[in-house]
């Protein structure tokens, strides 16, 4: 069968005949790549943004306690001690969120904060001030009696 024995109006009816198996051919298309997009964007948003958000508060917190550590070994005071203990508290209250024991290494980065804080709070600090308090006794006790006995028994 040839085109030329085909009448001109089924030829006219088969132009918006075709358009219409075009479109929706196409529907179909946008239709399906819609709802993948749709699929990614609940994961996301279900997924990965807490487990993103979750790391970067983690992260925050343990560089925020490096740096009180840091800062109180210079000049040790109640309230940067005090500090400490907010965002260590913090840290507890970030490893019992839901979306903790979907990160990778979640038992490791638990077990390495309760290091840190076992490392300062029990030990760095306390020894920090026993160190502190013994230095403060040589000075007013110990030392004053050992600067009279080399003055007095220095010849002259």
């Amino acid at each position: 069968m040839r085109l030329n024995n085909i009448s001109l109006i089924f030829k006219l009816s088969l132009v918006p005949a075709i358009i219409l198996v075009l479109v929706l051919i196409h529907s179909v298309i946008v239709t399906w790549t819609l709802r993948d997009i749709n699929s990614n964007a609940e994961h996301f948003a279900k997924v990965i943004e807490p487990s993103a958000r979750l790391s970067s508060s983690l992260t925050t917190n343990v560089l925020s306690r490096a740096n009180l550590i840091e800062r109180y070994l210079k000049q040790p005071s109640p309230a940067l001690l005090q500090d400490y203990m907010n965002y260590s508290s913090q840290a507890k209250d970030l490893f019992s969120d839901e979306n903790f024991t979907a990160l990778q290494k979640h038992k490791d980065i638990e077990t390495a904060s309760n290091q840190l804080d076992t490392l300062f709070i029990n030990t760095l600090a306390p020894n920090d001030r026993d160190l502190r308090e013994k230095s403060r006794k040589f000075r007013t006790r110990s030392f004053p009696r050992l600067w009279s006995a080399v003055t007095i028994s220095a010849p002259h």
